[in-house]
């Protein structure tokens, strides 16, 4: 099951997802996420560390979101991603559109 945490300054979001982001997670996710990054385009901070599993679902939600916020002139930060997730962003070419610490 996935589980999220959102919170937010004044400067960036910050958002804690554990679990898996396959179609099932990003059902969870999205329309949340996507609310922050929509009403109030800011840095936003995705904390992946608790996430074990990247699908498809998951790269097009984290793109979707990336370009929404670069058109807005912020950024989708990829914080702390398991070393699995990680090769996945590359593959995917995420690396190139967020930034993945």
């Amino acid at each position: 099951m996935t589980h999220l945490d959102l919170r937010s300054t004044g400067t960036a979001h910050y958002v804690t997802v554990a679990g898996d982001l396959d179609l099932a997670g990003v059902t969870i996710l999205r329309a949340p996420l996507l609310d922050i990054v929509t009403s109030a385009p800011r840095r936003t901070v995705l904390d992946l560390a608790e996430v074990s599993l990247l699908a498809s679902a998951g790269i097009r939600l984290l793109v979707e979101a990336a370009k929404i916020l670069r058109a807005n002139g912020a950024q989708l930060v990829l914080h702390h991603p398991q070393e699995f997730v990680a090769g996945v962003l590359r593959m995917a070419g995420l690396d190139s559109l967020v930034v993945i610490e």
